[in-house]
């Protein structure tokens, strides 16, 4: 499955005195031609040395069809921030890392950077699809919440 980046230079915070900081950007995904199950969308770079602590996906523009839905995470873990956001969701819908447990021995966290994750590499943040019923792909934008570590 191809990778599409559409990350557009962003992940570089304004200096200044604070760590703390947000980075987003938005994703038009009916602009990108072909999208299918599997296919990667590279939304946020994150620089070496940050601590992302939560992911947002913001539902601007639904997407029409059956369904359709991502799993937000980056090159280590498809899935890591959020297993399932509903692309069909009213505009203005937010989803987020949810911290929630699946009991087994031992107990996993649902969505494993629920806590936050270290980029000791640079990384971006991805969007996976993960199914393609779709008619028209609509407009989410990406958000995370970052510390600078440096």
């Amino acid at each position: 499955m191809p990778t599409i980046d559409k990350t557009n230079g962003t992940g570089i915070p304004l200096s200044g005195t604070t760590k703390d900081y947000t980075i987003s950007n938005t994703i038009v995904m009916s602009a990108i031609a072909g999208l299918l199950t599997g296919d990667v969308i590279q939304a946020l770079n994150v620089k070496a040395g940050t601590l992302v602590r939560k992911v947002l996906v913001k539902i601007n523009t639904a997407l029409t069809g059956t369904s359709g839905s991502v799993t937000v995470g980056d090159g280590a873990d498809a899935d890591g921030f959020d297993t399932a956001v509903d692309l069909k969701g009213a505009a203005g819908t937010i989803s987020q890392t949810q911290l929630g447990l699946t009991e087994a021995t031992p107990n996993t966290l649902i969505d494993a950077f629920a806590a936050g994750k270290v980029y000791t590499a640079a990384d971006t943040i991805d969007l996976t699809l993960t199914s393609d019923t779709v008619t028209a792909y609509g407009t989410v934008t990406v958000i995370a919440l970052c510390t600078d570590l440096n």
